[in-house]
């Protein structure tokens, strides 16, 4: 069982670096993109995918106005997330 994502499993973090791209934006990890699809304001939603680092977009994302259906979506965006993450094949090699 994996306790923590530290050390060796590290890479399993939504906050390790794994820049993918989505419609023309690159967001450098799972977490800035989960926190930005919270949101269907646009403002909210390029702030959030350009924030400085994985804990700001989460602060961020707290505070976003939140799309109606977040609840019923946001399994799928995780999912959607995830998949983008570990086609980088270094990550995928893990």
């Amino acid at each position: 069982m994996i306790a923590v994502f530290d050390g060796k499993h590290a890479f399993l973090s939504n906050f390790f670096p794994s820049p993918f791209e989505v419609d023309g934006v690159t967001f450098p990890t799972v977490e800035h993109w989960f926190q930005a699809v919270k949101t269907f304001n646009p403002k909210e939603f390029r702030s959030i995918a350009a924030a400085e680092t994985p804990g700001k977009a989460k602060c961020m994302g707290r505070r976003a106005i939140l799309r109606p259906d977040w609840e019923e979506a946001k399994v799928d965006v995780m999912r959607r997330g995830l998949r983008k993450k570990f086609a980088i094949p270094e990550l995928r090699a893990k």
